[in-house]
């Protein structure tokens, strides 16, 4: 009797996924609608939440240090055609 190995798993995984995509809304529609009350669900996942800060971009918030590491690393990640930040924002910093 020869073994499937991980493949079998990962397939029982998929097909399971497979299933719970399409009822998943429906699942969190029915709690979210016909709940009786009884099933405690955190209002996170229905709402987006509502945040109004003012927070300056990226290279104003920085810090003197974490300047320097953050031009560090992107210029390392470049050596090898990695490029985390475009190339503008880059001269900001």
């Amino acid at each position: 009797m020869a073994s499937k190995g991980p493949a079998g798993l990962v397939g029982i995984m998929f097909l399971i996924y497979l299933i719970y995509l399409p009822s998943s809304t429906i699942v969190w529609n029915i709690l979210k609608n016909y709940s009786c009350g009884c099933i405690k669900i955190p209002r996170v996942f229905f709402e987006e939440p509502n945040v109004d800060e003012d927070i300056g971009a990226f290279h104003d918030v920085l810090k003197k240090s974490d300047r320097v590491f953050t031009i560090a690393e992107e210029l390392n990640g470049r050596m090898y055609g990695i490029s985390r930040i475009l190339p503008h924002a880059f001269e900001e910093l």
